[in-house]
């Protein structure tokens, strides 16, 4: 590729946005969305592309890197599209229309998104990631883009009527109609209490399985049902729910513990491996939070300024606005040419060590920073993160930093001798040091631009925070972010969507046409401003809230319907079909906001007409909030309120008066949800302040008050308690708010209670005895049992004949969606293995759609045996079935209403492995290979579940996941193959599973044995030569053990078989060492007496001559010559006795070395 300088940039240069600049060198020739490239496609009669994503989206990247960079495929592109990028955040509007159609397509949807549109922009197909070339059982994206030109050159009618229908389709789809009454707020309040309660982990906190987002939506919830409730058991679980994921969030390693913040989401269920992205909406949400619940509980202070100051200081711009986002991929090296995810955020144990280790730490000079750093966020030498966790390895030897739980911490304190608070300070102290190296680093990319709605979340969580904690600053940095809002991202009186920072001189700039704002820029800036009204109560907040309301009610609302409001405007051509975010996601939906803001507005105002359209709301989203509230759970929040009318504090005082602002610090303080809270200055009594005008009760209030008292007034629909003079008296009213919640509650029990005395007989008779719960399920089953019989009952039904596709698809054949549980692995001789696994497949069958009641709490009809119905007669390639698949083999087959047959069948298989890394590493690997026996692919194509860009389509069993088992599985593969008949033909896709040799399954559980054995096979050099039996027990005992061992021990895995075969090789040595010195080796040792000799023994008369004195004589002495080993030759040396044979003594040493030598490299081989 050329760099930058040599190419010629395309339309996009001239725009603001960082994702678009992003894509202003590629070859293709990128419009933005707007008439000019409306208006080529339809003078040049070409289809067009649209690729929507943002600027922090990592998958984005990759398909820029792979596709959009690529000269073949961008001259494809223009010669044969014209192509349009768009920023999802910057047009929310069209995203989420045209993601509704990739949804009703595919099943699924996410970013990169890639649409096929008419020049009319009607939709004529799509999809998300595509890869360049055909893989992973998916067309490659040069291949969609030739058959999208190929129909669009040949059978363009075709395609147009096409897209005509699927507009009008969504256009249907998305009609809002009108329900007849607000639903019941207790029933659904405690219908979304079960579902998360139901859904929690109570391990790791949060709900649901991996991967796990924040949801500050749903914590808000809990906290509002424990608010209204405190004293019930249900009340104390919300708190206890949201206290357990609010920890293992800031302990995990979704929380960025050096350089502050929280990022995307965890990639797992225990909240360690995140997506590294940091997006503003999340740090204003979870700001709002923790603020929340440290007025409820006073906890988690530290991990409120935590957020509070990554954001101040890493999205912050010094005119009041806040940037966007970070993106999770950057270089790990200044010099590195390619970027890595969390290249930025993650650390290897030398990294900390180099910064850390010569650093004592304050309260204990004997412990150093990196020991507390490392043992604290359980930092290894060969990282922290699973493989499970880090498909493509960018994670490999890194650590992502997870603390331990705060019981460990308190251990751990004691043991380095300091009290926890100590010990964080010392924590502190090194995240200090290691933030200064990561400055060092090449930081991530920053979205800069300003979004509207978020910066409404942003300062919505400045205000919790300052009102939790009492920090002027916070509210400070609110106050500046509002009037930056109002300076650069309002124009006319009307807000608009975004704004950029200027790259000349980092001032503020618009586009030559700005974006106007939409729904949810108006619905998040008005909370903003009344969440800033209740710390500052600038009168001229209220005022600004009430205008921009009459603006979003002019331009959203559903004027037909009067069911809510629309995201985008009335008066954009290019938006086909307007649409209602129709539940809580990742951000609040635009009608849950505002709701909230309609009712706070109605007892700010007095005004019954806000309260009126809030209740049109919850009209209009009545089926959902009946069947499915947790969808919606903020908006559970306002239902609940508009029917318990919350507490409004109207406090009466002097503006300098420390009394009167100690009051209102202390309502400030307390949480309770949609609760108002007003301070009138006596001193001004201003006739012109907007609340005064607007609301009589407060005015009365005020006209009647006495300017040299502190008055607290505590109501509940104006009807309010005796006025609180003190602080104590005040703080009095306040507590009690819960209990009279309460009280209502119990009042109400009691008279059910009566109901029950009355009338309970007769029910208990017609039931005889029989629970609610088995009454209720029985009811279910029979609704299941006719909803079967009615699908089946008509005999139109045929299971032989394919299911027809969707009318609008593009292509003729059913997508069956398949993935497999791998239940056991049973490894046999000659590279074959056992498997007994789950097939999972899902298609769609329009033949089997049904409704339900929405009262029935029916999501999907599992089918009876008897019941056959099509399917995609899936065999596996190469393999052999372990028994006929039959209707017996069906595990469960069950339809959803849409039509969509879920079905899991057990399989057992015998399929050949690979062994790889032989002997040491000892991995096996198998392929699995899917495809029709009937079906060609013009009929069935298969396609993995979960397939790239997302995780793989292979779940294990514990067992051979925790390593419990003698082989656990390490990865999946997948990927697409030829067909089982002539190639290409059928579809096929394979996945290629690998598994390793478990240690603790064969070689540590004989590791220490086997070592002693051999040093047990070297006591014979010590031991006297007159012990033959022990000598020789010593030199051939351990082999013959671990020969018999090698034999008939059934060893699991091969590196312990090596082991065996070394150990035996060594143990050989030793014993034949042994035979040899006795054999070979022995030699004569003469040994002196003055005694008789035996009679076994051989004398010898030497004659001793001395000559010293010249004198001769005669000393007979005997000489015993015997035959001992040279084992005892250092007790003959030691003698005075003259040897000269050293073979045992090098042996001696020799043996030691070489098998400490060997075992090094072995576990070297077997480790690496």
């Amino acid at each position: 590729m050329s760099s930058e300088i040599d190419k010629h940039p395309n339309s996009l240069i001239n725009e603001k946005s960082p994702y678009l600049r992003q894509h202003a060198y590629n070859p293709v020739q990128w419009y933005p969305w707007g008439e000019e490239a409306f208006r080529k496609a339809k003078e040049l009669n070409r289809p067009i592309f649209l690729s929507v994503g943002y600027s922090t989206c990592h998958w984005c990247h990759v398909m820029e890197h792979e596709s959009f960079e690529d000269e073949t495929i961008g001259k494809y592109l223009n010669d044969n599209f014209v192509s349009i990028k768009v920023d999802r955040e910057e047009r929310p509007d069209v995203d989420k229309l045209y993601m509704s159609f990739i949804q009703a397509i595919s099943g699924g949807g996410g970013w990169p998104m890639s649409v096929f549109l008419t020049p009319n922009l009607e939709p004529i197909t799509g999809g998300t990631y595509f890869p360049p070339a055909d893989s992973f059982g998916r067309p490659g994206f040069l291949s969609v883009l030739k058959m999208i030109s190929d129909k669009w050159n040949n059978r363009q009618a075709e395609l147009k009527q096409q897209g005509q229908s699927l507009a009008k389709a969504i256009r249907e789809g998305l009609k809002q109609t009108m329900a007849g009454n607000v639903p019941n707020a207790e029933d659904s309040f405690e219908k979304c209490y079960k579902h998360f309660s139901g859904e929690f982990d109570e391990v790791n906190g949060g709900f649901g399985n991996a991967p796990k987002f924040p949801q500050p939506v749903n914590l808000d919830f809990l906290l509002a049902y424990h608010a209204t409730d405190k004293l019930s058991t249900n009340g104390k679980r919300a708190l206890e729910m949201v206290q357990m994921t609010l920890q293992k969030m800031t302990d995990g390693g979704i929380h960025d513990h050096v350089g502050k913040g929280f990022h995307r989401y965890s990639v797992d269920s225990t909240w360690h491996v995140p997506h590294f992205e940091k997006m503003l909406y999340d740090q204003g949400q979870l700001l709002s939070t923790y603020s929340n619940f440290y007025k409820l509980t006073g906890v988690f202070k530290e991990t409120i300024e935590d957020i509070a100051d990554y954001v101040r200081n890493n999205l912050s711009h010094t005119l009041g606005g806040f940037f966007s986002a970070e993106d999770a991929d950057s270089h790990p090296t200044h010099d590195a040419k390619k970027k890595k995810e969390g290249a930025f955020c993650v650390w290897t144990k030398r990294e900390i060590e180099e910064v850390l280790e010569n650093r004592p730490a304050r309260h204990n000079e004997n412990v150093t920073l990196d020991e507390i750093f490392c043992k604290v966020f359980n930092v290894l030498d060969s990282g922290n993160v699973p493989s499970r966790s880090d498909p493509h390895g960018e994670l490999k030897d890194q650590n992502v930093l997870k603390s331990i739980d705060p019981p460990t911490l308190e251990s751990y304190a004691k043991e380095c001798r300091m009290s926890r608070e100590k010990l964080l300070q010392c924590i502190n102290d090194a995240k200090g040091f290691l933030r200064e190296r990561r400055s060092q680093r090449p930081p991530p990319h920053l979205d800069n631009k300003f979004i509207t709605s978020w910066n409404g979340l942003a300062i919505s969580g400045f205000c919790a925070a300052a009102s939790a904690l009492g920090r002027n600053d916070y509210r400070e940095r609110a106050e500046k972010a509002v009037e930056f809002v109002r300076k650069y991202l309002m124009q006319d009186g009307n807000l608009l969507r975004s704004a950029y920072v200027n790259e000349t001189d980092g001032g503020v700039v618009q586009i030559a046409s700005p974006i106007k704002g939409f729904a949810d820029d108006y619905a998040f800036f008005i909370q903003a401003l009344l969440d800033l009204y209740e710390l500052n109560f600038d009168d001229s907040l209220l005022a600004l809230a009430a205008d921009l309301q009459a603006k979003q009610d002019d331009l959203f609302w559903d004027k037909e319907n009067n069911s809510g409001y629309y995201l985008a405007r009335a008066d954009d051509p290019s938006i086909f079909a307007r649409m209602q975010e129709e539940q809580d996601g990742a951000e609040p939906s635009t009608n849950s906001v505002a709701v909230s803001n309609l009712l706070r507005l109605a007892a700010l105002a007095n005004d019954n007409n806000y309260r009126l359209r809030a209740e049109n709301c919850f009209k209009g989203c009545a089926a959902r909030l009946g069947k499915y509230p947790y969808i919606l759970s903020k908006m559970l929040i306002s239902l609940r309120a508009y029917f318990h009318s919350p507490p409004q504090i109207i406090i009466l005082g002097k503006k300098s008066d420390e009394v009167a602002q100690s009051m209102v610090a202390i309502a400030q303080a307390k949480f309770y949800p949609l609760k108002m809270l007003v301070f009138i200055d006596i001193e001004e009594k201003k006739l012109d302040r907007w609340l005064l005008q607007h609301n009589s009760h407060v005015k009365s209030m005020v006209d009647s008050s006495s300017s040299s008292e502190n008055i607290g007034y505590v109501c509940r629909n104006f009807s309010c308690d005796l006025p609180a003079r003190t602080l104590e008296e005040l703080k009095s009213r306040l507590d009690s708010m819960c209990f009279k919640a309460v009280a209502m509650l119990v009042t109400g029990w009691l008279h059910l209670l009566i109901i029950f005395v009355l009338f309970g007989c007769a029910a208990s008779a017609r039931t005889y005895g029989t629970p609610l719960s088995k009454v209720l399920r029985s009811r279910q089953i029979g609704t299941q049992s006719q909803i079967v019989n009615r699908l089946f009952s008509t005999g139109d039904y045929d299971p032989y004949s394919r299911p027809p596709v969707r009318d609008f698809a593009d292509h003729p054949a059913i997508v069956v969606i398949t993935s497999v549980f791998i239940n056991r692995v049973v490894w046999r001789k000659h590279n074959l293995a056992e498997v007994d696994l789950y097939l999972r497949e899902q298609w769609l069958d329009s033949r089997l759609t049904y409704e339900v009641d929405p009262r029935e709490n029916i999501h999907e009809v599992p089918l009876p045996k008897n019941r056959n119905v099509w399917k995609p007669d899936t065999f596996f390639i190469g393999a052999e079935e372990q028994g006929e698949v039959s209707e017996d083999t069906l595990s469960r087959v069950v339809v959803e209403p849409s039509g969509y047959v879920r079905s899991s069948e057990k399989r057992s298989l015998s399929v050949s492995s690979d062994s790889s890394g032989w002997p040491l590493s000892d991995r096996k690997t198998f392929k699995l290979k899917i495809s029709s026996y009937s079906y060609p692919i013009e009929d069935v194509v298969y396609l993995w579940a979960n397939s790239p860009p997302n995780v793989l389509p292979v779940e294990v069993s514990a067992e051979l996941l925790d390593g419990s088992a003698a082989y656990s599985f390490v990865d999946a593969s997948a990927g697409d193959c030829v067909g089982n008949y002539s190639a290409g033909v059928h579809s096929c896709i394979s996945v290629s599973i690998t598994f390793k040799g478990c240690a603790t399954g064969g070689l540590f559980k004989i590791f220490l044995p086997t070592v002693l054995l051999v040093v047990a096979s070297w006591l014979h050099f010590w031991i006297h030569g007159s012990w033959s039996v022990p000598r020789t027990i010593s030199a051939a005992g351990p082999f013959f053990i671990l020969i018999s061992l090698l034999l008939f021990l059934p060893t699991s895995t091969k590196p312990a078989v090596v082991w065996l075969v070394l150990c035996v090789l060594i143990t050989f040595c030793s014993l034949l060492e042994y035979f040899l010195v006795i054999c070979c080796s022995s030699h004569q040792r003469v040994r002196y007496t003055n005694g008789l000799l035996h009679p076994t023994t051989t004398t010898v008369i030497h004659t001793a001559h001395h000559d010293g004195d010249g004198m001769q004589g005669h000393n007979p002495s005997s000489v015993v010559i015997s035959k001992e080993p040279v084992e005892m030759e250092h007790k003959a040396n030691a003698a005075g006795l003259r040897l000269n044979n050293n073979f045992d003594l090098v042996s001696r040493i020799a043996f030691p070395i070489v098998f400490l030598v060997l075992t090094v490299i072995f576990l070297l081989f077997y480790s690496f």
